[in-house]
C-alpha cells in the first residue's frame, strides 16, 4: 500500500465518525472558527482552518468523536508535529481503538516512513527513532515492508552508520532495522555509490557503512 492508498483507507475507516457540530472553549476557537470546520466537506478544510483545532483537540476543544472524525484530514495535512500528535493519540488512547482504526492509523504511519526511506534525503536518526517508536505493535508488518522498500543509498548508509554507533542500546523497532540492514547487506550498490558521489562527506559516509557492515 502507498501512502496515497493508506490516506484513502483513513478516510474510508473513520467515515462513521459524522460531526455536524463542534463545540469548545471559546478562548481556544471562536464560533465562527467552530463553524467553518462543519461549512465544507472534510476533505476540503483548509490548513489554516483545520490547525486550531487539531492543536487543541479534546483537551479544550471537541471530543474524541470529533477527532477521529477529522483525523484522516489532520494526518494527510500534516498538521502536528511529532511531538504533539503523540500525545494526542495517546490521550485518545488509540492503541486500544477498534483494530480496524488501529491499522488504518498504522498502516499510515508506516507508509510515512517508507516515503522518508525512498527519497534520497537522510533524517537523521533521532527523527527516524520517533517514527519507529509508533510500531511497536506493528513489527511484523514493519518487517514487510522493510523487505519491499526500496530504500535509497544515502538513507541506507546513514542508517547503517548511525545503528552502527548506537548498537549497544537499540530498541526493539530499532533492532528489526538493524537486522534487515544485515541481511540485505548492499555492499556493492554502497561501493558503487562511493564512486559515482562527487561530495566528499556523502562518499565518506558510503565508505563508512562499508567498513560497519564488515564489522557485523
Amino acid at each position: 500500500m502507498r501512502l496515497e492508498a493508506a490516506i484513502e483507507r483513513l478516510y474510508e475507516v473513520f467515515s462513521v465518525y459524522r460531526v455536524r457540530s463542534v463545540s469548545g472553549c471559546e478562548h481556544c476557537m471562536s464560533c465562527e472558527e467552530l463553524e467553518a470546520l462543519v461549512a465544507v466537506p472534510l476533505r476540503a478544510l483548509a490548513p489554516e482552518v483545520l490547525e486550531p483545532f487539531a492543536s487543541d483537540a479534546m483537551t479544550t476543544v471537541g471530543s474524541l468523536k470529533d477527532f477521529k472524525h477529522f483525523l484522516p484530514r489532520i494526518l494527510e495535512l500534516d498538521l502536528l508535529d511529532d511531538w504533539l500528535l503523540e500525545r494526542k493519540l495517546e490521550y485518545a488512547l488509540w492503541r486500544v481503538w477498534p483494530e480496524v482504526e488501529r491499522v488504518a492509523v498504522e498502516t499510515y504511519f508506516l507508509e510515512t516512513v517508507f516515503v522518508q526511506l525512498e527519497a534520497d534525503v537522510p533524517l537523521p536518526l533521532e527523527r527516524f527513532n520517533v517514527l519507529l517508536a509508533r510500531f511497536t505493535h506493528a513489527q511484523p508488518r514493519l518487517e514487510a515492508l522493510l523487505q519491499s522498500s526500496a530504500l535509497a543509498p544515502r538513507w541506507y548508509a546513514q542508517l547503517v552508520c548511525d545503528l552502527g554507533q548506537h548498537f549497544a542500546s537499540l530498541g526493539n523497532e530499532q533492532q528489526v532495522l538493524l537486522d534487515w540492514l544485515l541481511t540485505t547487506r548492499r555492499t556493492e550498490a554502497l561501493e558503487r555509490a562511493f564512486f559515482e558521489e562527487a561530495d566528499a562527506r556523502t562518499a565518506s559516509m558510503f565508505s563508512t557503512a562499508v567498513l560497519v557492515l564488515d564489522w557485523f
